[in-house]
């Protein structure tokens, strides 16, 4: 049984549970060019710095941003998960992996990491000094923005290869930064979430809007995933298995509500419920949905899984019949029933799968590749051959996380398919369109920025 130390406890809900809407946005200000505006009162109480988090925090919620729905929505439909009833060219530029330079999406995607990142800096910077705060609670604060900074460079990296690499809220020292390679990038991420799993704290609040230091290992293990480190991937998902109290929800239509026991770590929301709810679910009854699961999905799953059954629906709209994700059951309402679930248990079980087969433990692969397959209602595996398991590994993987967070996306690309795959179904594929571009609008204030190859602003 966990036991809590109930004024860091408190100071963590306080966090989880501020108004988002208050100080922090006239305190600090990120211009459009990444500057920072800070007032010389804020950083004199531990409020104000809560106050400052609370406006980093913020940062993740929105309309399909980043961190809000718009990797589950936009990286979907850039791999071969959904599909988009709209002809808008807004939804088709992803579909057919032909999103230009100026696209508003990408330069979303860029401008809400770099606000975010900038924010995590300023209070580096700063909470060293801060000693009215004890010091439990001052490491905390670090290991927070620590993490959150890893977070927003994890995606970085994998949408846009090199990207600059801030750590620094001094606008002088980073406008003119060139782009650094991936592999430094990559470093400097394993460096903070190593930094901050030894400076967080380890519990969690009720709602598990609040990273703690599961949810740093939970992304250390796909960083080391990423990294091909197979034995730190299993060590790392079993410290959250002894440790975290997390276990699959054999009920899979309460997975994503906010108190659903498999979440390692979620992000709350304030006045509705989730971007992707709002997104995936249509609009009425008689509305056809915009977003829809592709052929190749579909046909991906077996006969008897229950997420066919539960994380599925269908809308029949004029004699045609469309299927689309239904994870999140909710599209709108207060007070919220579900929240943004960055970092599940499931994903554990599966990455730890995936490194036990790499290392040569198969029977232990099935072990955990079993537990998400009985959740689904499906039978264990056996008699696979390794490049058999493999296969099935990375399978289980696309039919569990499919329409979250790009999923589908990045493990194509990390295992080395998107070429072979996305060539099948989408026959004007360009192998330079795995990466973004940069956004058009910062290479114009910026001229140390390149352009990724395929691309022209």
């Amino acid at each position: 049984m966990k036991r809590f130390n109930i004024h860091k406890l408190l100071s963590r809900v306080f966090l989880c549970c501020l108004p988002f809407f208050i100080a922090c946005d006239k305190l600090v200000e990120v211009s459009s060019a990444g500057n920072l505006t800070v007032s010389d009162d804020l950083f004199a109480t531990e409020n104000g710095y809560k106050s400052v988090f609370a406006g980093l925090y913020q940062n993740f919620r929105g309309n399909l941003g980043l961190t809000s729905g718009g990797l589950s929505t936009y990286m979907s439909l850039a791999s071969d998960d959904l599909s988009s009833t709209s002809a808008s060219s807004f939804y088709q530029t992803f579909l057919q992996n032909s999103v230009l330079s100026s696209n508003s999406v990408v330069s979303n995607f860029w401008n809400q990491a770099y606000r975010g990142i900038y924010r995590a800096n300023l209070i580096l910077e700063k909470i060293d000094g801060a000693s009215f705060i004890p010091e439990s609670r001052r490491n905390d604060y670090k290991g927070q923005a620590l993490f959150i900074r890893a977070f927003y460079y994890f995606y970085l990296v994998q949408l846009f290869n090199d990207v600059p690499l801030a750590l620094s809220s001094d606008f002088q020292q980073t406008a003119t930064l060139g782009r650094e390679q991936s592999a430094v990038v990559w470093q400097q991420i394993i460096q903070d979430l190593e930094h901050a799993e030894n400076l967080i704290a380890a519990d969690e609040t009720t709602e598990r809007s609040v990273p703690n230091k599961f949810a740093v290992w939970a992304l250390l293990a796909r960083v080391y995933l990423m990294q091909g480190e197979h034995d730190k991937v299993i060590a790392v998902c079993d410290q959250i298995e002894a440790e975290g109290g997390y276990a699959l929800v054999d009920d899979l239509d309460q997975v994503f509500i906010k108190t659903s026991t498999e979440t390692i770590w979620q992000i709350s929301a304030t006045n509705s419920n989730t971007a992707e709810g709002m997104s995936f679910l249509p609009a009425s009854l008689s509305a056809r949905p915009v977003f829809i699961l592709s052929p190749q999905l579909l046909q991906s799953f077996e006969e008897m899984d229950l997420r066919r059954e539960h994380w599925t629906a269908t809308q029949e709209v004029s004699g045609i019949s469309y299927v689309y994700p239904y994870k999140y059951k909710v599209r709108t309402g207060v007070p919220p029933l579900e929240y943004n679930v960055v970092f599940r248990f499931a994903e554990v079980l599966l990455m730890r799968a995936e490194s036990k087969l790499e290392t040569g433990d198969i029977d232990g692969a099935l072990v955990d590749l079993g537990a998400v397959r009985k959740r689904a209602g499906l039978g264990a595996l056996s008699e696979y051959t390794i490049g058999e398991m493999r296969k099935a590994i990375h399978l289980e993987k696309r039919l569990e996380y499919f329409a979250e967070w790009g999923h589908r996306w990045f493990d194509l690309k990390r295992i080395g398919d998107i070429d072979a795959v996305l060539s099948v179904v989408k026959p004007t594929w360009k192998s330079t369109a795995q990466w973004l571009p940069i956004p058009a609008s910062q290479r114009q204030v910026n001229v140390n920025l390149t352009q990724n190859e395929g691309y022209d602003d």
